[in-house]
C-alpha cells in the first residue's frame, strides 16, 4: 500500500515561514487561538486507478490542483492512499479521472476531522 500527500487547499494558506511565524506572533501577542486547517486521509477501496484527483468546497465554481500529480506513475491505485492537506473539514466535491479518461464528480462529500474517507464502490456509485 502506497502512502501520498498532497497540499490543495487556499493559495493563501501556502504562505511559508513568514505567515507562519507572523500569525503565532499575533496569536501570542493578541491571545488569539486561530484554528489550523486539517489533513484528510483518503483511502482507494475500489477496483479502479484513479489518475487525477480534483477537490472543491460544494458550491464552488472552481478546482483545486490535481491532488495526485499530473504524470501518470503518481495515480492512486487500488489499496493506495493519500493525505489532503491545508482543508477545513466541511462538504466537499470531489472530481475523480478514472480508467478509459472518464470524469466522475461526486458531490456532497463530508471531510470529517479525525476520519479516513474510504472510497470504495458505493462511493463511485455516486459520480455524475
Amino acid at each position: 500500500m502506497l502512502k501520498k500527500s498532497a497540499i490543495v487547499g487556499p493559495d493563501w494558506q501556502r504562505g511559508g515561514i513568514v505567515a507562519v511565524t507572523a500569525l503565532s506572533l499575533l496569536s501570542i501577542l493578541a491571545g488569539w487561538n486561530p484554528a489550523f486547517a486539517e489533513e484528510f486521509d483518503i483511502l482507494n477501496q475500489t477496483k479502479t486507478t484513479i489518475y487525477h484527483l480534483y477537490v472543491a468546497p460544494e458550491g464552488a465554481s472552481h478546482w483545486s490542483d490535481d491532488a495526485l500529480g499530473e504524470d501518470e506513475e503518481d495515480a492512486l491505485e487500488p489499496g493506495d492512499s493519500i493525505t489532503l492537506r491545508d482543508l477545513d473539514p466541511g462538504r466537499y466535491k470531489f472530481k475523480m479521472v478514472v480508467e478509459n479518461d472518464r470524469d466522475c464528480i461526486v458531490p456532497n462529500v463530508q471531510l470529517q476531522a479525525g476520519r479516513t474517507l474510504e472510497l470504495d464502490g458505493e462511493f463511485l456509485e455516486r459520480c455524475r
